[in-house]
């Protein structure tokens, strides 16, 4: 009787959709952009190793997560680009010596951010070498540009893939 009530739990717990806890909207205090996070995600301003002195990096709660997958969220503002320049600041991303662009995504009206998904190697804190899958996008907005990168280590990427892609383009610079 035990058996069959466990069964029946176990059944309805299926039917009513187990699912993970919904993504919140994280607004950013200081910039005043917003995304969706998981729940316990953190931010924190200015990381060392940023790609800019106003980033502010997003990671999960895992420390897991945080090391194995080497997985963040970097976001920051940067000055107005002139079509030129944001056109030849879009052909760079993901150029460097030992990365490998695997797709870029132009904007549209549906997506106003510029989107490439390339793959890079480069050396770690502790000397050993790493390769790291990026998201990064660009928004060009009057007034300012805005940068997104979303990182886990490609060993790691399928894993990460959706969950990243989902905060990434749940973007949304501040209102001006």
């Amino acid at each position: 009787m035990n058996r069959r009530l466990a069964y029946a739990v176990l059944l309805g717990l299926g039917l009513l959709g187990w699912a993970a806890p919904a993504a919140a909207r994280y607004q950013d205090p200081t910039l005043r952009f917003s995304l969706e996070l998981p729940p316990g995600w953190t931010a924190r301003a200015r990381p060392p190793g940023a790609p800019a002195d106003n980033t502010v990096r997003l990671r999960p709660p895992r420390r897991t997560d945080r090391d194995r997958g080497q997985v963040r969220v970097d976001v920051w503002p940067g000055p107005v680009l002139k079509p030129a320049a944001l056109a030849r600041h879009l052909a760079d991303i993901g150029s460097d010596d030992d990365a490998a662009v695997l797709a870029r995504r132009p904007a549209s009206a549906r997506q106003p951010i510029h989107w490439t998904e390339y793959r890079i190697g480069m050396y770690g804190a502790d000397g050993e070498w790493r390769i790291e899958r990026r998201l990064e996008g660009v928004q060009a907005l009057p007034g300012q540009t805005w940068h997104i990168r979303c990182t886990a280590a490609e060993s790691e990427f399928r894993h990460y893939r959706y969950l990243l892609e989902g905060i990434c383009l749940s973007f949304v610079p501040p209102k001006r």
